[in-house]
């Protein structure tokens, strides 16, 4: 699929504190890393997900404020934030209305450590595998080629 242009949006909430502190996989134990930073922003990292393509939308200035101080010295140091409203529903209609009429905007959740996709029969890990190192801007480049065939505007 040809290159598009696009923008990813990642609607937060509290996840500026220390992963050690808010996961309970033990890999995790004793990390101070902000758990945005350990989860969403590192898969991005890995993807080669332009960083100005990205931006986050939290609930308040002081929740914008302490997303800021947690990545001051990481690579996400200057993301976009964008201070939209509470609730899940609020925040993602937030989204819709925050980017221009037509813009291509792919949402992701701040938890995510990684996508894998299903290549073989079976429920187990075995049939799974996690998309590449770059595979993400591949899939999403080819979602919209085919949003666009059908006359579709949402994924996920």
């Amino acid at each position: 699929a040809p290159p598009v242009k696009y923008n990813v949006a990642i609607p937060t909430h509290g996840r500026w504190r220390p992963v050690g502190e808010m996961s309970g996989k033990k890999r995790f134990k004793g990390d101070n890393r902000p758990f945005i930073l350990a989860h969403t922003l590192s898969f991005l990292s890995r993807q080669g997900i332009p960083r100005e393509r990205v931006t986050l939308f939290v609930a308040t200035s002081t929740e914008s404020e302490n997303y800021r101080k947690a990545l001051k010295g990481s690579d996400w140091a200057s993301v976009r934030i964008v201070v939209s409203t509470l609730g899940n529903k609020n925040n993602r209609n937030f989204i819709y209305c925050y980017f221009p009429k037509n813009a291509y905007v792919v949402s992701i959740d701040d938890d995510v450590e990684r996508i894998c996709w299903k290549f073989t029969d079976g429920i187990t890990h075995h049939s799974l595998r996690t998309l590449p190192a770059r595979g993400l801007e591949t899939l999403i480049y080819d979602a919209r080629a085919r949003l666009a065939e059908q006359g579709a505007y949402l994924w996920g």
